[in-house]
C-alpha cells in the first residue's frame, strides 16, 4: 500500500515580504518592504510580484491582483 500523500497548503501571496515602513507624500507615498533579497521600495500604484499596491496606512499596505487582495501589516514591537 502506498503511503498517503499530504496536501501542502499554497503559500500566501507576498508571504516573503514584511512591511517595515511607510512614507506618506502628496503623490501617494511609498511602502518599504523587507524580502528575501533585502529592502525594496514600492510607490503607491506600482506592482510587486504582479500585485498592485492600492492602499497605504502607517501600519498596513494593501495589494490587489484581479479579485485577490493581500494585506501586509507592520510587525508590532
Amino acid at each position: 500500500m502506498a503511503p498517503a500523500q499530504r496536501a501542502v497548503a499554497p503559500e500566501r501571496p507576498l508571504a516573503r515580504y514584511e512591511l517595515v515602513g511607510v512614507v506618506e507624500a502628496d503623490s501617494g507615498g511609498w511602502g518599504l518592504f523587507r524580502g528575501n533579497g533585502g529592502l525594496v521600495t514600492i510607490p503607491l500604484g506600482r506592482s510587486l510580484e504582479s500585485y498592485t499596491l492600492v492602499s497605504l496606512t502607517p501600519q498596513t499596505a494593501i495589494f490587489e491582483r484581479d479579485d485577490d487582495r493581500v494585506t501586509l501589516s507592520r510587525a508590532q514591537r
